[in-house]
């Protein structure tokens, strides 16, 4: 079974905004999970494991697999139950262990029977030693999501209560479902963003609640890095290095609402050697005060009410 993973919390801001943190309530009176920042635009949350923890897991909906770094997995005993290629942003690939936490619980909502990958996450702890893990989208799927980043907050909801009180355009959700070996892996979260400014055209971006700038692939020969103005650095989650280019800004229309002078970057060297998922790039759910994401009827709501 193969596994994509697209982490992309590169150590620059394109953007900014600004957290408040005041006390609120998910619509619908559902419980709430506190989120605190992590290097500006990522967010983290507790979260127990196997009714241990609370750890420190970073909010990660561009991750089609939850994941725990190696000592945690050893802390809990877990048990090996096979290996999954897990591949990111800069087309770098790997083989990782796969373990089953018996329960994944943030707040007080708890799914059983969690897939999970053992991977290294170094960089990710450098910048924050309390980080033991990665909550990915094996565990968001089961639930109505609300990303709240004005009020550090994230929704989770089963019970399809909180989707009756969110209002606003309802963008349609590209989620191809892909397989290998007869095993289905978790959707990811494609939605339809028209560009422009230069070269008008549409793409298809990954929401990413993991990422800290927009990002696209360097697809069609590399056209898109050659609009370069700078270059940066950034190494990954578990320190691998990979070059960037910052591209010139551009303007976003998502449905209705449009976005003006979004700096996105693209990596370099790799070519057409991106990954392997039906996407153009990743989008920050960052750039939005919050995010409603409705896993079963495949849509998001952008800054809801």
């Amino acid at each position: 079974m193969k596994i994509f993973k697209l982490f992309a919390s590169v150590s620059f801001m394109a953007f900014s905004f600004h957290l408040l943190h005041a006390e609120t309530h998910c619509p619908e009176q559902i419980d709430g999970v506190p989120m605190r920042s992590f290097q500006r635009a990522a967010m983290v949350v507790r979260a127990e494991v196997n009714n241990m923890g609370p750890y420190d897991f970073l909010l990660d909906t561009g991750a089609q697999i939850t994941q725990i770094d190696p000592s945690l997995a050893s802390e809990l005993h877990l048990e090996r139950q096979g290996t999954a290629g897990l591949v990111g942003v800069g087309a770098f690939s790997r083989e990782v262990s796969l373990v089953e936490l018996n329960e994944l619980k943030a707040g007080s909502h708890g799914v059983q029977r969690v897939l999970a990958a053992v991977q290294n996450l170094n960089q990710l702890q450098t910048a924050d030693q309390d980080i033991r893990g990665v909550l990915g989208e094996n565990f968001l799927r089961n639930f109505d999501v609300l990303i709240d980043y004005r009020h550090s907050l994230l929704c989770l909801d089963q019970t399809r209560r909180m989707e009756q009180g969110v209002k606003g355009e309802r963008i349609p959700l590209i989620m191809p479902l892909q397989k290998e070996s007869g095993t289905a892996l978790p959707e990811t979260l494609v939605i339809p963003v028209h560009v422009s400014g230069g070269k008008e055209k549409n793409l298809r971006l990954l929401l990413d609640s993991g990422s800290s700038s927009p990002l696209l692939y360097c697809r069609h020969g590399g056209k898109e890095v050659r609009s370069e103005k700078a270059s940066i650095r950034w190494a990954g989650a578990d320190g691998t290095e990979q070059r960037f280019a910052v591209l010139a800004p551009q303007d976003l229309q998502i449905g209705a609402r449009s976005i003006s002078r979004v700096s996105f970057v693209a990596p370099i060297g790799i070519g057409n050697d991106v990954p392997e998922i039906d996407a153009d790039g990743l989008l920050p759910t960052a750039l939005f005060r919050r995010v409603y994401i409705s896993y079963a009827n495949r849509y998001t709501v952008f800054d809801p009410r």
